[in-house]
């Protein structure tokens, strides 16, 4: 039987206050020092916006291997599987956001 997979919320990530706006937005080198399992496979209870500004290796989605190509942009929804395997140099920024986000400042149904 496979192992159950974690499922993060943006809380693990990052104290409370700092999503009074409902999006925390982190570059990912600074987030694998705090949270070097995120490199293992996992889920998340929220949307997930990279943008890969360089670098190289894969980002592996839903069990398919994508490779890291410089201006790609991934977008994740919940409960999707992801996990990661890149060089050093690699400069991603990510944006988090609750099912309830919304821009406008309206209340979206769940």
């Amino acid at each position: 039987m496979p192992e159950k997979l974690p499922v993060y919320r943006i809380p693990d990530f990052t104290a409370a206050r700092a999503l009074t706006q409902g999006f925390h937005v982190v570059d990912l080198q600074t987030h694998r020092q705090k949270h070097a399992f995120v490199q293992a496979p996992h889920k998340h209870d929220f949307y997930l916006l990279l943008y890969l500004r360089q670098g190289r290796g894969t980002h592996t989605i839903d069990f398919t291997e994508y490779p890291i190509q410089p201006h790609t942009v991934f977008f994740l929804t919940p409960g999707q599987v992801h996990a990661w395997d890149l060089a050093p140099d690699t400069q991603v920024r990510c944006c988090s956001f609750h099912r309830s986000f919304s821009p406008t400042g309206r209340k979206q149904r769940n």
